[in-house]
């Protein structure tokens, strides 16, 4: 069960892509009043707080969710930059 409340402790370290590091920047210093959507798509923008595999440290996502079929069912659709970095490969 997901718990929202849950806070992730730890060192912060902010992305090497230029438009995540703005877009979480802008998000989190307007109290998720500015940056609500993803860059140009005009999706909404969740930014999931999560800590690194090998570093330890703590990292931060905007992802736009989704709806997969009619109904409730739902899902993050993590920016194609961040999915490519996450298979080790470069924005």
């Amino acid at each position: 069960m997901l718990n929202i409340a849950m806070p992730i402790d730890g060192e912060y370290e902010p992305s090497t892509a230029a438009w995540v590091r703005d877009q979480v920047e802008l998000y989190e210093g307007s109290g998720g009043t500015r940056g609500t959507t993803l860059r140009d798509t005009g999706l909404p923008v969740v930014i999931v707080t999560n800590r690194g595999a090998k570093s330890g440290k703590v990292r931060k996502t905007p992802v736009a969710p989704r709806t997969i079929r009619s109904g409730t069912t739902t899902s993050a659709r993590i920016p194609r930059s961040s999915s490519r970095m996450a298979r080790g490969g470069r924005t």
